[in-house]
């Protein structure tokens, strides 16, 4: 199950879920869904996610879904 990390992530660091889905190349309504749990993002949208929040993968703002489940 997703949880709400991402969102989290982007509320820590002030910013808004315009800015983010620009650095991830996507719509802001898909960064949306991603938040909201409608959607599953992919790897690269982790990795991404994990190198501009300077975290790793096992940090990443999916907690529950494993490197598997997003291949």
């Amino acid at each position: 199950m997703l949880c709400n990390r991402m969102k989290q992530f982007r509320e820590y660091n002030k910013l808004d879920c315009k800015l983010v889905a620009e650095v991830l190349g996507i719509s802001e309504n898909e960064y949306k869904d991603f938040e909201n749990n409608k959607a599953l993002p992919t790897i690269d949208i982790i990795t991404t996610l994990s190198k501009f929040y300077k975290v790793t993968i096992d940090e990443n703002p999916y907690c529950g879904v494993s490197v598997e489940e997003l291949i």
